[in-house]
């Protein structure tokens, strides 16, 4: 009896032997093919690795590897030179990765890439729109709130913006006295038409006719016989109808002349209209050069507060970078039984397992990073770096199998600068509580004040930090306090805010800054308050007070010179016009008292009484009464 079949073993060992061969030399190719897929499946953007080794005792090292960022495809996430790790061998067995320890070395991000990291069409992972959303939230959040807050510009702008609205006023669409002028030139305009109607209906030529058609008929004249004595008597009552018709004409010219003399005289009552109308201009701009004037309670919220919602958002941020990557809790999940022979039971979770003291393996446990990063990298040579150094504990895909959150230490540097930064990121809940903390005592302030925004920049001086950022589900809770001391402001303003605000503070060595942030995105709650703002708030109000003094002059005097140079060109116009006015009347007065002298001395050059018969003389004496 065969107790070994060797002819079923031996193809057997030689298929075994085979695939461990294959699997001993092509495991390197293959499990760097693996963490690339997945990794770009996890990521949404290329995974890139230059080099990678392993060994049978579990020992990996990988060289050059390289995340896209999906959001930017030409920088990359993370950009590590090299990593090394122990995997625990036993739990590959069960399908678990489980690394005991792991190095990062010179782990860089947002750094430039030269080719794009986008996946083909077909690959491309969608955003995780509620992270991204929570984050725009809050962004929108805080920009409300700098709105509200104001800016410091507007004292720095006060000159650019009265000038402007100087310049809207005196174009003339808003000035009482300008629409003053221009109501009394109406008025005026609308006398010079109608006494130029009137002048018009003193017709010259006509009245000029009747004269010589009067002239004419008393040169005519011949008294003779009684019959022609009784002709001239119509003659002459006509001479005289015509005579009083023409003195009844000059005397309405003369009246017109004095009422246009009066008329358009430079009155008081317009001259008062229009200067009552730029006092109330004045008054105006005074109302709105004080509502200008920046509030000295919202200096701490315009210096800080563009610097403290950055800071928020960039916690934020970072927080829900490491919520896309770290799992929510699982549910636990039942094993389903064979039909005979095995028991029901459910994975155990830390606290079961304790009590049998089995081990309770995650999907993927990296019990402890070190790490070594740098802020700089290529494209980032603007700015000196931090250089960053830490540990991070428990990076679990389920927390609950180890009941341990997530736990961050790192250390920052810059020259002489030092900031301890840790991180509880804890997920075992179906709400997850993420909590960073930044101190630093005694910084050099000259290496880390830009002057950016309104406030200036510091040249020396040293600063304490101590600043949390917690986000429990998607309620924020950020807090602040920051001392400076020994501080001395640089003379090199950027800005004139700038400028104006180092002049304020010269003097000011120490000071303090206390800000929250707390709530939902839709209901969050800000307060930024400052020392500063008893000490500046006084100085700058000071200054709003006599740039507005300034500027209210100035204001004032260009206002009154416009609507005074106005108001002269109206009463120019109206001399023109009553000059015009006059000089028509003058004309047709001059006219009509020559054509009555004409016809008065043709009344006075008749002599009937010399042609007539001596029978008539008596009769042609009577009619020389007539004549006079």
């Amino acid at each position: 009896m065969k107790i070994i079949r060797w002819s079923f073993v031996i193809p057997l060992l030689v298929i075994c032997v085979g695939t461990v061969a294959v699997l001993l030399v092509f495991r390197d190719p293959l499990i760097k093919k693996a963490l690339i897929v997945n990794g770009e499946n996890a990521f949404g953007a290329k995974v890139e690795i230059d080099e990678l080794k392993t060994t049978l005792a579990g020992n990996l090292t990988i060289t050059g590897l390289r995340i896209a960022d999906r959001n930017d495809v030409w920088k990359n996430m993370a950009d590590i030179k090299k990593l090394s790790a122990t995997v625990n061998t036993a739990a590959l067995l069960t399908q678990k990765i489980i690394v005991e320890e792991a190095n990062l070395e010179n782990l860089t991000w947002g750094t430039k890439r030269t080719t794009s990291g986008a996946l083909p069409a077909g690959r491309q992972k969608k955003p995780a729109l509620s992270a991204d959303n929570l984050l725009a939230a809050f962004k929108k959040r805080f920009a409300q709130d700098q709105q509200q807050a104001g800016s410091f510009d507007v004292l720095a702008n006060l000159q650019k913006n009265i000038e402007e609205y100087k310049n809207s006023l005196l174009a003339g669409a808003d000035l009482q006295s300008l629409r003053a002028v221009d109501t009394v030139r109406g008025e005026l305009t609308g006398k010079y038409e109608e006494y130029g109607k009137k002048i018009q209906q003193f017709d010259v030529n006509k009245y000029t006719r009747d004269i010589q058609a009067a002239i004419e008929d008393l040169k005519n004249t011949k008294v003779g016989s009684l019959q022609d004595i009784q002709a001239a008597q119509g003659k002459l009552a006509k001479v005289n109808e015509t005579k009083k018709v023409l003195e009844t004409a000059i005397n309405d010219l003369k009246s017109m002349q004095q009422d246009v003399t009066s008329a358009f005289s430079e009155n008081a009552g317009a001259t008062q209209k229009i200067t009552d109308a730029i006092n109330a201009d004045v008054n105006l701009v005074s109302t709105k050069l004080q509502e200008a004037k920046p509030d000295k309670r919202d200096i701490a919220p315009m210096l800080f507060g563009p610097e403290w919602g950055d800071r928020v958002l960039t916690a934020v941020d970072t927080i829900m970078f490491i919520r896309k990557h770290l799992p929510p809790p699982r549910a636990k999940q039942k094993i389903t039984p064979a039909e005979r022979g095995v028991d029901v039971s459910f994975t155990p979770d830390a606290a079961e397992a304790a009590k049998t003291n089995t081990p309770v393996w995650p999907q993927l446990l990296v019990k402890k990073i070190s790490f070594s990063a740098s802020t700089g990298g290529a494209g980032k040579e603007a700015t000196a770096p931090l250089t960053i150094t830490g540990t991070a504990l428990d990076v679990c895909s389920e927390q609950n199998a180890i009941n341990k959150p997530l736990t961050l230490t790192a250390t920052a540097q810059r020259d002489n600068q030092t900031y301890d930064l840790t991180g509880n990121f804890d997920h075992r809940q179906s709400v997850p509580v993420d909590t960073i903390t930044v101190k630093s005592a005694n910084l050099d302030i000259a290496a880390i004040s830009g002057g950016s925004g309104a406030m200036p920049k510091l040249a020396a001086g040293t600063v304490n930090i101590d600043a949390l950022f917690s986000l429990n589900g998607d309620i924020l809770d950020s807090k602040l306090n920051l001392a400076v001391n020994n501080a001395a402001f640089s003379a090199d303003a950027a800005t004139e805010s700038q400028k104006i605000l180092t002049g304020l503070l010269q003097g000011i060595s120490s000071f303090t800054v206390t800000a929250t942030a707390a709530g939902a995105p839709d209901n969050l709650q800000t307060t930024i308050s400052s020392d500063l703002d008893g000490a500046v708030g006084d100085k700058i109000n000071a200054l709003a007070e006599e740039k507005i003094g300034q500027l209210k002059t100035q204001l004032q005097d260009s206002i009154r010179s416009q609507a005074e140079q106005k108001t002269k060109e109206l009463f120019q116009q109206v001399s023109g016009n009553k000059g015009g006015l006059e000089q028509m009347i003058t004309e047709k007065l001059s006219a009509l008292t020559k054509g009555n002298e004409q016809l008065q001395n043709a009344l006075n050059s008749q002599t009937p009484a010399a042609a007539a018969s001596e029978p008539v003389k008596s009769a042609v004496e009577g009619l020389k009464g007539l004549f006079k």
